[in-house]
């Protein structure tokens, strides 16, 4: 993924803004236009891997409404895949691709960094059925991609606006 005109935001503190370890920074989660998320919204997935996943996008939606961010939807399934976050900043609407990777990986690829062709045309291909569903919602917003790598268990954290694009 080239990301060399992408504007990147840096934070090495885990939680950036929010108490360590704290579930929220706010006492009301805005609830998603759907009330429920989407496909199979409540399905567990009880590995590690996915359990260190949930954690990792935990700490990107404290981070982002620590910036300000709205969510308005989290984990939203269908079929054939999810979309993370989808969030409001200002008249932005913002489809949120969180990728976290520990120790395994080694420091030898950035969680960003595995957000290639082949993820990108996915989370496209969601955004579009999300817009297909809650669209009319938030047609006076303008639409992007944004990317929140996070390393796990430091919860060092790299977002980056604006990642990638697609014609929605």
């Amino acid at each position: 993924m080239d990301l060399s005109g992408a504007d990147m935001k840096l934070s090495m503190e885990p939680g950036a803004g929010a108490a360590k370890d704290s579930p929220s920074t706010s006492t009301h989660i805005n609830p998603s236009p759907s009330g429920k998320g989407g496909v199979g919204a409540d399905k567990a997935r009880p590995d590690h891997r996915s359990q260190v996943g949930r954690w990792g996008e935990e700490r990107a939606r404290i981070y982002l409404e620590g910036l300000g961010f709205e969510v308005v939807e989290r984990n939203w399934r269908t079929v054939d895949g999810e979309l993370d976050l989808v969030v409001v900043d200002g008249r932005r609407l913002v489809f949120v691709e969180v990728r976290t990777l520990g120790r395994g990986s080694r420091g030898l690829i950035r969680p960003e960094e595995t957000v290639d062709g082949v993820k990108q045309r996915r989370v496209l291909a969601q955004a579009q059925r999300w817009l297909g569903k809650w669209g009319q919602l938030y047609r006076d917003r303008v639409w992007c991609f944004d990317v929140v790598g996070v390393r796990w268990p430091s919860g060092a954290l790299v977002h980056i606006e604006c990642a990638f694009e697609g014609a929605l």
